[in-house]
Parts: C-alpha cells; sequence; structure tokens
C-alpha cells in the first residue's frame, strides 16, 4: 500500500488580472470619451442654434426701434446698454458694444459675451457725412434719409461694410467701375462665439485663427476689411463659432413709415403725400415669418415656385441659364440679387419667366435677364434699373422702376402700367410701348404721361 501523500488542490483566483482591469478601463475610457464627445457635440449645436435664434431677434428689435423712431442707434461705450453719442449727436464710436437696453433685447450671447454692434463709420461725424451716416443721425425731425439715400443699387455709399461667406463670395457688396469691392451693409451685429475680444483689445486679434481673425480685424478696420459669415464648428481642424446679422438699407427703408412712396412700411404707419404710390404694396413683414422659404444662392434649386408660396432669395443664379418660372399665381418672391457665376451659365444671368396671375415679384437689385409675363394682375418692383428686356403678354401688370430704363419694355398685352420713380420717358435711354400708360414721380404725386386716360 503506497502511503497517502497530501497535495494541495489549486483554487481558480477570484477577480481580475492587471492585464483585463487595464483592457476595461482601455474601453471605459473610450465610452466615456464618446458620450462625452457626443454631449459636448449637442450642447454645441445647441448654443449655436440659440446664438441664431438670438441674433435674429436682436434684427427684429433694430427694425421695430427705426420703425419707431426714424433712426437707429448708436453703439454702446460704456457698458450700460445705453448708447453713447457726442456733443453734436455723432455716434461716440463706430464699433463697440449692442445697445441691448435701448433695444428692449438680447445683452449676451449664449457664451456669456456681449454682442458686438457695428454701424456706418462715418457715423462718427454726422455733420460732415450726411449720407449712409443718416441712418444714425436722431436730430428732431428724423428720418433724415430718404428713398435715395445710399447704398441703392448702383451706389454702395460710403463707410458701409462688406460681408463674404466662408468661399469668399460676396454676400454684400457692389462691384465699381474700377472692379472693386465696396461695402454696402450700414449696420452688423457680430458674435463672437465662445472666445471674445473687447473693444479695448483693439488690434490684438492673435489669439485667432483664419476667418475668426478676419472678423477680429474687422472689427477695427472702419470697413476695409470684410466681415465673414459661415458654418459654425467647433472641430479643431475647422474651429469657427462666429455668427452675425446685417441691416440692408432696403430693409432700413421699408420700415420707417414714410420713406418708401409706396407708403408701406413694416413698422405700420406713415406713407408718401399727395397722390400716393398707385402700385400695391408688397408685405414686407411676409418676409419675417417663419414659413418664407429663405434661399441664400438659388442654384440648384427647381426652376419652378408653384403657387402661394413666399420665397426670399439672396442670389437667383440657376445652373445652364435656366429660367426661373413663377407658376401656380399668387406667389410673392424677393430677389436680392441675381447672379452670373453658377456652374454652366457662363457668364449668363437668370431669365424670370411670370406664367400665372396675381404674383408679387420684387427686384433689389438690377435686372439683368429678360423678364417675360405672360400673367396677368402681376406687380413687380424693380429698386434698380432696367438693363434687359421686359415683354408684356398679359394684362393688367404694373411695373415699378426705382432708377433707370436702359433697355426696352415691350407690350402685346393690355391696361400695363410703368411707374418711373427716377427718370422721365423723356430723357430715358431706352423704351416703353406706347400702348403702357407710364407715370412719373412728380414730388409726392404720380403724373400719367403716356396713354393716359382723358
Amino acid at each position: 500500500m503506497k502511503p497517502f501523500t497530501y497535495a494541495p488542490r489549486t483554487h481558480r483566483q477570484n477577480g481580475f488580472t492587471l492585464v483585463e482591469i487595464a483592457i476595461v478601463l482601455a474601453i471605459l475610457g473610450f465610452l466615456t470619451a464618446g458620450i462625452l464627445g457626443g454631449l459636448g457635440a449637442f450642447r454645441d449645436s445647441a448654443d449655436f442654434k440659440q446664438d441664431e435664434r438670438q441674433l435674429k431677434d436682436i434684427k427684429e428689435a433694430l427694425l421695430s426701434f427705426v420703425a419707431v423712431n426714424g433712426y437707429l442707434p448708436c453703439p454702446d461705450t460704456d457698458g450700460d446698454g445705453r448708447e453713447n453719442r457726442d456733443g453734436d449727436n455723432s455716434c461716440t464710436s463706430s464699433s463697440d458694444e449692442l445697445p441691448f437696453a435701448d433695444l428692449g433685447t438680447h445683452s449676451k450671447n449664449p457664451w456669456g459675451h456681449s454682442y458686438q454692434y457695428v454701424v456706418n463709420s462715418e457715423a462718427i461725424s454726422l455733420l460732415t457725412h450726411p449720407e449712409s451716416a443718416s441712418y444714425f443721425n436722431n436730430e428732431t425731425g428724423a428720418p433724415h434719409f430718404e428713398i435715395t439715400t445710399e447704398p441703392t443699387a448702383s451706389e454702395s455709399g460710403d463707410g458701409n461694410y462688406l460681408i463674404k461667406d466662408a468661399g469668399d463670395k460676396y454676400l454684400m457688396g457692389h462691384k465699381n467701375s474700377s472692379g472693386d469691392w465696396e461695402g454696402t451693409a450700414p449696420l452688423i451685429v457680430l458674435s463672437m462665439g465662445s472666445n471674445h475680444i473687447n473693444a479695448d483689445d483693439a488690434g490684438d486679434c492673435s489669439v485667432f485663427d483664419g476667418d475668426e481673425k478676419a472678423n477680429c480685424e474687422a472689427l477695427f478696420a472702419g470697413g476695409s476689411d470684410p466681415f465673414i459669415r459661415g458654418q459654425q464648428s467647433r472641430q479643431d481642424n475647422d474651429f469657427f463659432d462666429d455668427a452675425l446679422i446685417w441691416l440692408t438699407a432696403l430693409e432700413i427703408k421699408r420700415f420707417t413709415p414714410g420713406v418708401l412712396p409706396d407708403g408701406s412700411s413694416g413698422g405700420g404707419g406713415g406713407g408718401g403725400g399727395g397722390g400716393g404710390y398707385p402700385l400695391s404694396s408688397l408685405p414686407d413683414e411676409e418676409f419675417e415669418v417663419e414659413d418664407a422659404r429663405y434661399v441664400e444662392e438659388y442654384v440648384n434649386q427647381s426652376n419652378k415656385i408653384k403657387g402661394n408660396e413666399v420665397v426670399d432669395i439672396g442670389e437667383l443664379d440657376l445652373e445652364g441659364n435656366s429660367p426661373l418660372n413663377l407658376e401656380g399665381g399668387e406667389n410673392t418672391v424677393r430677389i436680392n440679387e441675381m447672379g452670373n457665376s453658377g456652374p454652366g451659365n457662363s457668364g449668363k444671368y437668370t431669365p424670370i419667366k411670370i406664367n400665372s396671375n396675381d404674383n408679387k415679384l420684387e427686384l433689389s437689385s438690377d435686372l439683368k435677364a429678360d423678364l417675360e409675363v405672360s400673367g396677368n394682375k402681376n406687380l413687380i418692383r424693380i429698386e434698380g434699373s432696367v438693363d434687359s428686356p421686359i415683354t408684356l403678354s398679359g394684362s393688367d401688370n404694373e411695373i415699378y422702376v426705382g432708377e433707370s430704363v436702359d433697355y426696352s419694355i415691350v407690350s402685346s398685352g393690355l391696361n400695363n402700367e410703368v411707374y418711373l420713380e427716377s427718370e422721365t420717358l423723356a430723357d430715358m435711354n431706352g423704351s416703353i410701348s406706347s400702348s403702357v400708360r407710364v407715370y412719373e414721380k412728380d414730388g409726392d404725386d404720380w403724373n400719367c404721361v403716356q396713354n393716359c386716360d382723358d
């Protein structure tokens, strides 16, 4: 019999080895980073959207202010939320903080920084620069600007600002006869996002990179450098969290009672005296509502607006020189700029065809492509000049021309009318069919000068 020999049993150790623990910690680290990254991106997205909403509120507050007061406020230079002016009523500075208390609106962006408020650079010397700076003139009798006050469709004015997108395309600007770009935005409100610079730090933009640095430099350049509007992003390789809004001269004039000759203003009240304005007014407020469709660049969109639509187009530039067709009737369309750089356009502007009835079309610049109107009872407002043919085969259409008629307006329809704001039928370079009733502006009245009723 063999002697009994005790051999201790081996037990499996409970718990984890160091290697297993390291693996678990690594996995938890990755998961935590992913969750936090996702939460950070979500928070950034929420902040960006909140910034956009607040800037929209600020724009509405500015338009309400000019509608009530007849002028726009100067920047706040001492941080109390009120505008600051010198003894001659000129703005103390053309660039500082938003006068939020005067406007009754937001004082800070979602990151807790003040909004930057930039006004026409010549508003610091109102008495010697009465043109574009007059939007900020609060002297008795305001407003001190009128429909012809620059910037207009053909003149940029002095002291206004250039705005570009991140792709180096100009959103606000006018190319002069020398081919240089000049600013056309009298007012800008800028949110610098999570990073910020104070007015006391003028010129110290070294903490920024890329387009954010460009916006910082533009704050202190007095209009010589363009502002940049881009897509907000917090990615390290593409960091840009600035956002901005601006007012155009046309918006300011629209909302100031008594400035536009049709008597329509977003602020209510006012209007031209005398004979008034025969052309029915466009519903300016419809372009401010939530369900208006805003298209910054109308390039790859459908070439049909199909009826009962309200569309605000930043730049009309359809590919292949396809025409923009207004169909279905009762559309309200505003075109801010006619572009000629779309792929396939070869430098050609987009024609416009109105094939239906009861549409309202406003062009905030010159007409640079053919306009064909086969529908009836359409209201067409051209703020600039007529630089391409207009053909009216429909009837009972009304056309307002803010500047000059340098091409032909031909009509085969009945009871079509043209209203000339700035020139006379006798002096124009273009021509208007003798069957068209033509009105010329005389003070506050409109006088019929062709095909008038006896």
